[in-house]
C-alpha cells in the first residue's frame, strides 16, 4: 500500500455529461469557492498525483475528516507536508531513541552526568510515544 506524502482540499462543481453544471451530475470539476457543489479531500501519493478520498458539503467537513485521518488540523501545503512526513517517520524515530537509551545505559555510571541526562530526556520520549514508561 502506498501511503499518501500531503493532502488538499479543493472546491469542486459537478457536472453532467454534457460538461454543464448539475448538482446531481458525476463529473467533478475544481471551481471557485462559491461555485463549489461538493468539497473534496484528496491524498497526494508520490510520483503518481492526487487520488479523491471524499466528497463533503462543506470545506470545514473535509477538513475535520482530514484531521481525523493525521491527527493534525488542515493547514497550508507546507505545513501539512512537513507534519505528514514526521508522522511517517514516527516508528524509525521511536526506534532510534530505543536504541540510543540503550547505548546511553551502558555509560550511567559514576558521575557521568550527560548520560542521566540523556536517559531521562530519552525515556520521556520513548514513553510519550509508546504511552509507557521505558
Amino acid at each position: 500500500m502506498k501511503v499518501y506524502d500531503n493532502y488538499e482540499i479543493s472546491p469542486c462543481r459537478r457536472l453532467d455529461d454534457a460538461g454543464l453544471p448539475d448538482p446531481n451530475g458525476l463529473i467533478y470539476e475544481v471551481c471557485e469557492p462559491d461555485e463549489a457543489d461538493v468539497w473534496t479531500l484528496y491524498g497526494h501519493i508520490p510520483g503518481e498525483g492526487v487520488e479523491a478520498i471524499g466528497e463533503f458539503a462543506t470545506r470545514e467537513d473535509a477538513e475535520e475528516t482530514f484531521q481525523r485521518i493525521t491527527g493534525i488540523p488542515f493547514g497550508g501545503h507546507d505545513e501539512v507536508e512537513a507534519r505528514v512526513r514526521l508522522m511517517h517517520s514516527g516508528p524509525r524515530l521511536l526506534g532510534a531513541a530505543k536504541e540510543a537509551r540503550r547505548f546511553v545505559g551502558r555509560y550511567q555510571n559514576g558521575n557521568d552526568n550527560w548520560a542521566y541526562q540523556l536517559a531521562e530526556l530519552l525515556d520521556s520520549v520513548i514513553a510519550e510515544a509508546t504511552g509507557r514508561v521505558a
